[in-house]
């Protein structure tokens, strides 16, 4: 029993020191001192920590008291330690090609590339699967690599994310495997069972962001993608349709907070625009939150380009998309009262501007510059393209759907839709482009053509291309001398001394040539994708490329006069020339926005139109 003093040293003590029990440290005990078993500890960690160890995952617990580290269940053999945590590390960096995969006991086949940067026990990688448009060749042909595979190969390596492509099932056409994820009866079902599965396997092999887990498709390989929309909870953050859409709606109630990003990217010159017009609708109708969708809007035809791939990784990664910019200097915005993109213009001596414009609209601006519609068809088709005879007729054309004036524009009149004089593809002539001289009128499309002079009745007009099927026409121009030029795809520009046959010529660059300009002298100049410009000084007999300031894609090209011309395209690019097309200077508009249309106003005036009823204009100075 403690003495009254050594209580009152006691208590003191404890205060400072705590009290229990002496320890008496023996002699053979060594150097250290054997911690007092009643002190207070340090705690090491705080509940819930987890951190890898030496040898592997850690957890902090509570032992004697105390908070401390101890070793977690180890990792397996395929696994490593990631904060404390195992993940996978089976799969493994490279490039590989037709990778067999069992999905519902059938054996199909992938494309993948992970980085030579992928780490497994680093941060979580995003995982991108893309499906393929429509490819062909034997059982085997490797179509998921036919569309810019390397493009895609070096987004990946630059913004560190694993690439899948899956191949989708086939059937035999006329001798030949047809790729497509519809195909044959019930394959849509079974290529979702595939492409989640697909997933999974991608999810336990690597380590995989879950939040990061994106879906793209190109043409046919767009109705695919867009099924991963009926998830909730959601397994794609990220969906993006280019050159296509919607076709097979997934069964789904109205969007939660974890709606996806989605990125709508079609041409107004594509067939398939149709279908992401349907899917803007699928998505409205279910409460998306419609500031998730961004649709990329080009006045271009059916494909898929690598600045689209790289704006919809920004987009799914950040939300990043064009901001409010101000207009570069020497441009002026007129005003137009319409939220539709206006796409094509054409003159009347009068001085007086036609635009053609999506929703079914028809716009005309005056000769003193005020905007006014003339036409509002409620079929709403994006109308691409329209022009005017010399006896005061005018026809616009766009998604097959034709009208028709008789009096210089101040009314129109739905037409019935234009025959297919070839193959029938879609039941009508789904014309894209129309020209006019004198009294003829020539359209092109997919894979089709047609012709007539006034009132007549619409004949076959002839777009031979280097294949055994018509081209697929972009524009169709007639120049001062008499010679027509019509451009297209697949690297199509074709010349014409009557306007309805037309003989393809010997060029390249470009995948869409996607319009033609003529001036006085012989002189012409083609514009196209990729930034292309071709030029010709013999009538359209020859054309050679010249240097291009940019790769940004051109929708439109027209002179002044023999000297003076601009060509306007995509991202708000506008070009200059002053020499007859020789050399071009960047002009642009500083706006991140679709310009579709030139025009010159006068000698020195040029007016450009395009998205959301954009209206320039640009004094030369």
């Amino acid at each position: 029993m403690l003495s009254f003093r050594q209580s009152l040293l006691c208590i003191v003590a404890f205060a400072l020191l705590g009290c229990g029990p002496q320890v008496t440290t023996q002699p053979d005990a060594g150097t250290g001192e054997v911690p007092d078993a009643g002190n207070a500890c340090i705690d090491a960690c705080v509940d819930g920590a987890h951190r890898c160890g030496a040898n592997g995952p850690e957890v902090c617990a509570r032992t004697n008291g105390c908070w401390g580290w101890q070793a977690s269940a180890a990792c397996g053999a395929s696994e490593k330690c990631f904060e404390g945590a195992c993940v996978n590390c089976a799969g493994a960096s490279g490039t590989f090609s037709a990778q067999p995969f069992d999905s519902q006991g059938e054996t199909r086949r992938y494309f993948a590339h992970v980085p030579s940067t992928y780490q497994c026990d680093a941060a979580p990688w995003a995982l991108w699967v893309d499906f393929h448009g429509t490819g062909g060749g034997d059982s085997d042909a490797p179509v998921e690599e036919y569309y810019v595979t390397q493009p895609f190969i070096d987004l990946a390596d630059a913004e560190h994310f694993i690439l899948v492509r899956p191949r989708s099932r086939s059937k035999v056409v006329d001798a030949s495997h047809v790729f497509q994820w519809d195909i044959n009866p019930g394959d849509l079902s079974k290529n979702v069972v595939y492409a989640r599965a697909l997933i999974a396997d991608f999810r336990a092999r690597y380590h995989v962001d879950p939040k990061r887990i994106y879906v793209s498709g190109f043409s046919n390989g767009t109705n695919l993608a867009a099924q991963f929309l009926s998830d909730a909870p959601t397994l794609a953050h990220g969906v993006a349709v280019h050159a296509g859409g919607l076709w097979d709606k997934p069964v789904r109630g109205a969007f939660g907070a974890d709606a996806p990003r989605v990125y709508a990217s079609t041409g107004f010159r594509d067939y398939m625009h149709a279908y992401q017009a349907q899917l803007v609708r699928y998505l409205e109708e279910r409460s998306f939150p419609m500031a998730n969708l961004w649709q990329r809007e080009g006045d271009i035809g059916h494909d898929l380009y690598s600045w689209q791939l790289a704006e919809t990784w920004r987009w799914f990664e950040q939300g990043d998309r064009p901001a409010a910019q101000a207009l570069a200097a020497g441009w002026v915005k007129e005003s137009v009262q319409t939220g539709q993109s206006l796409l094509q213009l054409a003159s009347l001596p009068t001085g007086e501007r036609f635009a053609a414009a999506t929703g079914g609209l028809l716009f005309r601006r005056g000769a003193d510059g005020v905007w006014s519609t003339v036409a509002n068809f409620t079929q709403g088709p994006n109308f691409t393209d329209l022009c005017f005879t010399a006896d005061g007729r005018g026809v616009v054309v766009g998604e097959g759907e034709v009208a028709s004036t008789a009096n210089n524009g101040l009314t129109w009149t739905l037409e019935p839709r234009a025959a297919e004089f070839g193959a029938m593809n879609f039941g009508f002539s789904y014309l894209n482009a129309v020209g006019c001289q004198g009294t003829r009128v020539t359209g092109g499309g997919y894979w089709t053509g047609v012709t007539r002079m006034g009132n007549a009745a619409w004949a076959a007009a002839g777009f031979a291309s280097q294949f055994d099927y018509p081209s697929q026409v972009a524009a169709v121009v007639p120049g001062p001398s008499g010679r027509w030029v019509a451009t297209g795809y697949n690297t199509y520009v074709g010349a014409s001394d009557d306007g309805v046959a037309f003989t393809p010529l010997s060029v390249k660059g470009a995948d869409w040539f996607t319009d033609a300009a003529a001036a006085a002298g012989g002189l012409w100049v083609v514009v196209g994708d990729h930034g292309t410009i071709l030029r010709s000084t013999d009538d359209a007999k020859s054309f050679a490329p010249v240097p291009k300031p940019g790769t940004e894609d051109l929708y439109a090209v027209e002179f002044a006069d023999a000297s003076l011309g601009m060509a306007v395209g995509a991202h708000g690019t506008a070009l200059l020339t002053r020499d007859g097309g020789l050399t071009w200077t960047v002009v642009s508009t500083g706006l991140d926005a679709m310009l579709s249309d030139v025009s010159w106003l006068d000698a020195h005036t040029a007016l450009v139109v395009g998205e959301a009823g954009l209206a320039l204009r640009y004094s030369v100075p």
